[in-house]
């Protein structure tokens, strides 16, 4: 399992680049997290996760920044290329029970909607036609 590692290029790191995704990305929203999209002219994807203090104690904002980020590495064949991707936080009253399983559906339900229709796929939807959940 080598090659399922979360590099550090796969990484938002600069706040700067967390600002322009907010800015002029695209915003979709699931149950418990605001996913940005905007492409980004690269050969990979890259992540960036936020959970502000308004989610809880300092725990709980890690824990919950494990489990995406662990869907994002367990997946990295799933997740849509060039483009990078910020995730953030909501605030409900659930997150304690939050697990990995709860994560990975939401996130990969997100994948199935955004990624372009192929020939192979019809059903897919395009990435402007995704409203949410």
């Amino acid at each position: 399992m080598g090659g399922l590692k979360f590099h550090k290029h796969l990484r938002l790191v600069k706040r700067s680049w967390f600002k322009t995704c907010y800015t002029s990305g695209k915003r979709y929203h699931t149950r418990h997290f605001i996913i940005f999209v905007l492409p980004n002219g690269l050969d990979h994807w890259r992540l960036g996760i936020t959970a502000s203090r308004k989610i809880g104690p300092a725990v709980l904002r890690n824990r919950i920044k494990r489990l995406v980020r662990e869907t994002f590495r367990l997946n990295q064949s799933q997740v849509p290329l060039n483009a990078d991707y910020v995730v953030v936080t909501k605030k409900r009253d659930d997150l304690k029970q939050l697990n990995l399983d709860m994560v990975q559906e939401q996130i990969l339900r997100f994948f199935r909607h955004i990624r372009p229709r192929t020939p192979d796929q019809p059903d897919a939807r395009p990435l402007q036609d995704y409203s949410g959940y």
